[in-house]
């Protein structure tokens, strides 16, 4: 079931789209297609956000500076560490 997602995608001119994906090959496949197949190329996806069975936003890509880029998670962010107790 946690390997439920929803694509949210927003087209340039604001028309809502989902998609539902099941699997973590399924949604990277999915992904690779929205965020740099034809129609994010041309300008034409406006935002990309995906989420989980948990509601929550796993991924999150914005056109920004004539490309759809990744917002979150950050890239080149490296993930906080904890000292051992």
């Amino acid at each position: 079931m946690l390997d439920n997602y929803t694509i949210h995608i927003t087209f340039r001119e604001g028309q809502p789209h989902q998609e539902y994906h099941t699997g973590d090959d399924a949604l990277l496949s999915a992904l690779r297609r929205l965020v740099n197949g034809p129609a994010a190329a041309a300008g034409i996806i406006q935002k990309v956000q995906v989420v989980d069975a948990l509601d929550m936003t796993v991924f999150l890509a914005e056109f920004l500076r004539g490309k759809l880029r990744p917002v979150f998670p950050r890239p080149h962010v490296a993930a906080p560490t904890h000292p051992a107790a």
